[in-house]
């Protein structure tokens, strides 16, 4: 089975082209930096090139007709509102209003050491047997947390700000 993918650095990954290639791809997948707001929980972003920023707004307004899996490795990704903790505006939330059926957040800061190695296992579980499937992230993510947790001995500020929301 072949998977196409596209991967955007640095510069390439400016707002305009990381919108464009939204609207085509099924799955995305963030490295970057985040930005929550909680008082302003619509100007949340994602930072991506030229510090310029993906803001929850923008996203809202996307049409994403191929949308299934969003996983946002970047810092603040699922952070709600400090007043209103039971409010659910956030980056994460907002992905599953555009179309994403499953998405995994981050609630706080994350760990430049140790994000790369929960995204691969999130994704060798979603990948297993040839066949990706959105519907194995809140498993997968499981899995990843608990390997990281068994195989590094990390404390639970490392594992615990990973969340999933959505199927």
């Amino acid at each position: 089975m072949h998977l196409a993918t596209n991967e955007l650095t640095r510069e390439e990954a400016t707002v305009e082209v990381v919108k464009r290639e939204m609207e085509n791809a099924s799955w995305v997948h963030f490295a970057c930096h985040g930005v929550a707001k909680p008082v302003e929980p619509m100007e949340s972003a994602l930072i991506l090139a030229n510090h310029a920023h993906l803001a929850l707004q923008e996203l809202s307004r996307m049409s994403l007709p191929h949308a299934e899996f969003a996983f946002l490795s970047a810092c603040q990704t699922a952070k709600g509102q400090d007043r209103a903790p039971d409010h659910s505006a956030h980056l994460s939330a907002g992905m599953l209003a555009c179309g994403y059926r499953s998405v995994i957040g981050t609630m706080w800061q994350i760990s430049d050491e140790y994000a790369p190695f929960v995204a691969d296992r999130v994704y060798e579980k979603m990948l297993e047997g040839g066949q990706p499937d959105y519907k194995r992230a809140a498993y997968a993510l499981h899995d990843a947390v608990q390997a990281l947790r068994n195989e590094h001995r990390v404390g639970f500020e490392t594992w615990l700000p990973f969340i999933h929301v959505g199927v």
